[in-house]
Parts: structure tokens; C-alpha cells; sequence
């Protein structure tokens, strides 16, 4: 089992965040959008304008990290680890999806993401903190 590259992750992240970015974020912000135009600055306008940013945010992050964890889950990689030959993995047993989730957890945030992802460069497993967490790795060249 080989570890896989940094430079290989993170095109392969590239790409699902466009395919999140295009299918998942651009659809729902257009609720947002839709909503600015027929603003009208009242109160009751802007509870209502409040709760759909919130309701949209988190619908955006729920649904990016079921993306990630559930292809994972089910065919050990998403679209973009697809191109790059990259697969996720259990350490120990099988992929779950518990263990796919949480270790895509940080995935809800860049910020999240670059905190979690500092652990690549002191692990020689090349593991994230969450993936560590999770007992699972990110390998390459390996099929199923």
C-alpha cells in the first residue's frame, strides 16, 4: 500500500471541488441570488433573508461532504481520486461509512481542511488528522 502523493491529492481535490462547486454550491446560491432582487429591508424581509443564507450554507456543506464520503464509502473514490488513481482505505477491515464521513469531515471548510491537512507533512503515512482519527489513508495505484 502505497501513501499517496501531495501534489496528487490535492489536483484530485481540485477537481471534486469543482464538481461540488458546479452541481452541489451554484444551484443553491441562486436561491440566494433570487432573493437579494426582492429584498425589500424590512424585518421580516431580513429574518427570512438570514434564514435562507443559513439554511443554504449548511445544505451546501452537509450535502460537499456526503459527495466525498459516500462515493468513498461505496467505491472507495471520488471523481477527481478517480483521474489521479488515488482510493481511500481502512487501515484495519473494511471502508465504513462512519469512517468516510468523519474523515471528510473537515472538508466543510477550507480553513478546516488546510488545519486538518498540516498533518500530511509530520506523518510518514502522509495521513490528515481526521484520516488518522478515522483509521483510514488515502493511497495510490492501488485497485480494488
Amino acid at each position: 500500500m502505497k501513501a499517496a502523493g501531495n501534489w496528487k491529492r490535492f489536483f484530485a481535490f481540485l477537481v471534486d471541488l469543482a464538481i461540488v462547486e458546479f452541481i452541489i454550491t451554484k444551484p443553491l446560491n441562486k436561491i440566494i441570488t433570487n432573493s437579494i432582487y426582492d429584498f425589500d429591508f424590512s424585518l421580516v424581509e431580513l429574518s427570512s433573508f438570514s434564514f435562507k443564507i443559513i439554511f443554504v450554507s449548511l445544505s451546501i456543506g452537509i450535502i460537499g461532504i456526503l459527495y466525498w464520503a459516500v462515493l468513498e464509502y461505496k467505491i472507495g473514490q471520488t471523481l477527481g481520486a478517480l483521474i489521479f488513481n488515488l482510493r481511500a482505505r481502512s487501515e484495519k477491515g473494511s471502508l465504513s461509512f462512519g469512517k468516510s464521513f468523519l474523515r471528510n469531515l473537515s472538508k466543510v471548510s477550507i480553513a478546516f481542511l488546510l488545519i486538518d491537512s498540516i498533518n500530511i507533512f509530520f506523518n510518514e503515512k502522509k495521513q490528515r488528522f481526521l484520516e488518522r482519527y478515522s483509521g483510514t489513508i488515502t493511497v495510490q495505484g492501488e485497485k480494488t
